[in-house]
Order: structure tokens, then C-alpha cells, then sequence
């Protein structure tokens, strides 16, 4: 990929479309810091986070995700849905007590009225 160059607003979402092998993968990777960038920079939110620590990291991906259209890169078929519903909430410690845990969860899965 040669001069990727996006700008998003809080909120907006972006669908990357191209041919097999042109580099979306690469990018999303990238740009979630699970590969190196060989070069340019990323921006989030005014700052550079083109080499953030792993504990930078963490806590920028409780702020921006990744959807991948393929549902079995997605979702764990060992696992419930509850599990991978929960699995954020503990990875980020966002939700210490399992008891609220599993009630936050719970919760978000009801319709609302």
C-alpha cells in the first residue's frame, strides 16, 4: 500500500473494499496495531500512536474496533455468546465483579420496551 491517507470524525465508520490481495487486511491490521507500519504515522484523537507500548494500546482499542466481515474470523464456535459478549469486559477491567458482569451483559442483550 503507497499513500493511505483517511480521516474519520468521532462516529463515522469506514468499509475498506478492494480486490483480493490489495492491502485492506494490511491496513486494518495496521492501523489496530497488530502489524508494523514500514512507514507514515497514525493519528488518533491528535496523537501519534504509530509505536504505542502495549498498554497504550489497550487502552486505545476500548475506544475504536475492528469488524471483520467474515463471521467465523469473528466469533469462537467453542464459545457462547455470553462468553465472547464478556470476554471485553474482562480483558479491559471494565467490569471487576463477576456478579455485575454477568448482569451487565444480561442486560444489554434485553429489548427494550
Amino acid at each position: 500500500m503507497d499513500d493511505v491517507d483517511l480521516q474519520l470524525k468521532r462516529g463515522e465508520v469506514i468499509a475498506l473494499v478492494g480486490e483480493s490481495g490489495c492491502g485492506k487486511s494490511t491496513l486494518s491490521l495496521t492501523l489496530m496495531g497488530l502489524e508494523e507500519p514500514t512507514e507514515g504515522s497514525i493519528i488518533f484523537e491528535g496523537k501519534d500512536i504509530t509505536h504505542a507500548s502495549p498498554q497504550e494500546r489497550k487502552a486505545i482499542r476500548q475506544r475504536i474496533q475492528m469488524i471483520f466481515q467474515d463471521p467465523y474470523e469473528s466469533l469462537n464456535p467453542t464459545q457462547t455468546i455470553e462468553e465472547i459478549v464478556t470476554e471485553p469486559l474482562v480483558v479491559h477491567g471494565l467490569t471487576p465483579n463477576p456478579d455485575e458482569r454477568k448482569e451487565r451483559v444480561h442486560s444489554a442483550s434485553k429489548m427494550p420496551d
